[in-house]
């Protein structure tokens, strides 16, 4: 697994992903129909996060953030590997332009138009259609299996036949998400806890400052050639 993959652009399937080109109620057992209305009714939520994945020679990383959700589509992410030290990256949108601020390479990526936030309040939204199974109720929630649609996992240092979610029965929201190698080994988890819904977020909260002497790459529309600035 390379650096990128540990990066705010593939951090997490499940925070960064683009959007999915099929309606995600389609083809859902009635447990998830029910949660994903659940989820869609929340207005904001706050939550910490932790990643765990395993690179391509065996050894594990970690990284560890936080994230806020506010409709319509705004969000915030802070995020480094976990044990080190230095300013976190940053991902920052107000539904029309997002940054991605990498403070240890002094760089910044600028997204006009971003695709609909995802987060653990579209738990399916990066699934293949009519392959979600509802596995039965758990201690954290209620746990489901899937197929990922290939361009999720595309990146991934290993080929990933299955997702797994425990979405919690109370909001909808997932509380934890696992990827499955070949082997049934899982390759990458990611957990959320401490939420917090229908929080009050400050304005500012999704506004970023672009910091002196950081490059600017704006990311283009498929198809044409990034432009650097400064």
């Amino acid at each position: 697994m390379n650096k990128q993959f540990r990066s705010i652009g593939v951090v997490g399937f499940l925070l960064l992903a683009a959007t999915a080109a099929f309606a995600e109620d389609a083809a859902l057992p009635n447990e998830a129909v029910e949660l994903q209305k659940k989820a869609e009714q929340l207005k904001s939520y706050k939550a910490s996060f932790s990643l765990a994945a395993k690179e391509e020679n065996g050894k594990e990383f970690k990284m560890e953030g936080t994230m806020i959700y506010q409709k319509p589509d705004h969000r915030r992410l802070e995020m480094k590997e976990t044990g080190t030290e230095g300013a976190p990256q940053q991902l920052v949108s107000d539904g029309k332009t997002e940054w991605q601020y990498y403070p240890e390479g002094k760089a910044a990526y600028k997204i006009n138009n971003p695709p609909a936030a995802p987060g653990p309040h579209r738990a399916f939204a990066d699934i293949k259609p009519g392959t979600v199974r509802f596995l039965g109720k758990t201690g954290d929630g209620l746990s489901f299996e899937a197929e990922p649609q290939p361009n999720v996992v595309e990146q991934a240092p290993v080929k990933v036949e299955k997702v797994r979610l425990v979405l919690d029965e109370n909001n909808g929201l997932i509380k934890s998400m696992a990827l499955m190698g070949e082997n049934g080994e899982e390759v990458l988890t990611q957990k959320f806890f401490d939420i917090e819904t229908n929080i009050a977020v400050p304005d500012d909260t999704f506004r970023f400052t672009l910091p002196e002497g950081v490059s600017v790459m704006e990311v283009p529309v498929p198809g044409t050639e990034a432009v650097a600035e400064q």
